[in-house]
This record gives C-alpha cells, structure tokens and sequence, in this order.
C-alpha cells in the first residue's frame, strides 16, 4: 500500500510447479497475475467505499441513538408532524437487539426496531431490520453498520400509517 492509500499489490504465496491439488494446500488462484488480488478483492470491498479505506467504529449510545447487536449497528429517527414541527427521535433499549423511539413525550411511544442476526446460510447470511410505528407522523430511520460503514434508510411519509418495516435482506455484512 502507498502512503496516498493506493493498493498496489499483495504477497501471496503460489503453488510448486506442478501442483494445484486440494490435498496438498495448494490453492492455484493464488498463482495468477496480480498476486491473485482478484480473489482477495471480494472479501476486503466491505471494508471500501468509493475508492477509499473504511474505518470501522462502533455505535455510542446516547438520547438520539439506539446501539443494537453488540454497539453495531446505530439506528436514529427523526419526524416532521404535520403542523411543520420537528425532532430527533428519543432512544430506549429495551434488549440487546430491540429498541424504541419517543417523539413528543417519553410515556408516548412511537416507533420499535429491532436488528437480528440471520447470518445463516439457511436465512441468507443478512442481517434483518424490522420497525414498526404508532404513528403518521413523517418518519425518517437510518440503521447504520458501523463496522461496515453501510447505510439503510427508511421512510413513512406525512400522513400515513406507518407501514411495518421487514427487510430480510437489509444488511449483507456478516459476520
């Protein structure tokens, strides 16, 4: 790597004349043009993003922010009510993958989120993201992966019932 952050190669180590055979530890990409940085590429882009490094961090929890799975992922609201007022919304935890958000009072709950591990092959390897809100309040959610730096937002428009969030495929950055 050069001091501006350019990935200019990689050591890798290559197969003996002759061999490319899985009983031998010997894996034959890895004797490619480009020290195989074909093959390593998939498994670093997580950690790139428009041509530069990210660093990873982790969710700090605070009245706006609601840290899930581990201080992971960091979700935060905001609304606008139809008189043209506006907010953060307020964070609760409730459990270590749960949480909600209040906006004009702390006894009126508005909205529930929750961020579950289905990194499983059998569940697609993903985390999910499911919301629900109490509200038709305009409602804008953003789930951050903080080791990742991948960013999804949701949205319930003005004035109507906010429909129940279920992406099954929200986050593809297991583990």
């Amino acid at each position: 790597m050069l001091d501006s952050g350019a990935v200019v190669g990689q050591l890798l180590g290559s197969c003996p004349s002759g061999t490319s055979d899985a009983n031998d530890g010997c894996d034959s990409r890895n004797s490619t043009i480009d020290g195989a940085f074909a093959t390593t590429y998939d498994s670093i882009t997580q950690f790139l993003e428009n041509g530069t490094v990210v660093t990873p961090t982790t969710c700090t929890a605070s009245s706006t922010t609601l840290c899930l799975f581990g201080n992971r992922f960091a979700v935060t609201t905001s609304y606008k009510a139809s008189d043209g007022s506006t907010g953060s919304g307020q964070a609760v935890t409730m459990t270590a993958d749960t949480g909600y958000f209040t906006f004009f009072s702390a006894s009126n709950v508005e909205m529930v989120v929750k961020v579950l591990n289905a990194c499983v092959a059998a569940l697609g390897n993903k985390f999910w993201v499911f919301a629900g809100g109490l509200t038709n309040v305009q409602v804008t959610m953003t789930v951050i992966d903080t080791k990742t730096g991948t960013v999804k937002t949701y949205v319930n428009p003005q004035n109507t019932a906010f429909q129940p969030i279920q992406d099954t495929g929200a986050f593809a950055t297991c583990p």
